[in-house]
């Protein structure tokens, strides 16, 4: 997971923790780019879970999302015959879409606060980059790996 995309997902809100970006859970990887998407929205994030990872935790992760305020859209999609669970967040809010778009990292204290208390001081790109120490941040353009197919949710028709 790119240092971007770590310092976004406690500024957006999303309703998950850290615990819920493991391996354990299913998680693959973060994007910010979808190359299966002809229209590669931009402010997004792409969340990629393995959903042949059933598990407690996986199912719990799999109904925060859902619930999340910032979700866009979620499919299961399939890649070298292995199904996966994509979610799609809108990146919004004035901070957030400038460390999007422009890989500024946050300025104000609420939002270093914020991100600090999500990674639980453990990680120490994120500390030097919140504390000042390291602030610069690659723009992200990994995207999500070509899908064979797409299963539409029924949940995106709500």
């Amino acid at each position: 997971m790119s240092k971007l995309v770590k310092l976004l997902i406690p500024i957006l809100n999303i309703g998950i923790t850290k615990n819920d970006l493991t391996k354990e859970c299913g998680l693959i990887d973060v994007y910010t780019r979808n190359t299966n998407n002809t229209s590669d929205m931009d402010d997004h994030l792409y969340f990629l879970y393995d959903a042949e990872n059933i598990n407690e935790k996986s199912q719990d992760v799999f109904y925060k999302f859902l619930k999340s305020p910032v979700l866009y859209s979620f499919d299961n999609i399939k890649i070298k015959d292995h199904m996966y669970r994509l979610y799609t967040l809108s990146v919004f809010g004035k901070t957030a879409l400038k460390l999007y778009r422009n890989a500024v990292p946050p300025i104000s204290l609420e939002d270093q606060v914020r991100i600090l208390k999500f990674w639980n001081l453990e990680d120490e790109e994120i500390n030097k980059c919140v504390l000042g120490i390291d602030p610069y941040v690659d723009k992200d353009t990994k995207s999500v790996p070509e899908k064979d197919q797409v299963i539409k949710s029924p949940l995106n028709d709500w």
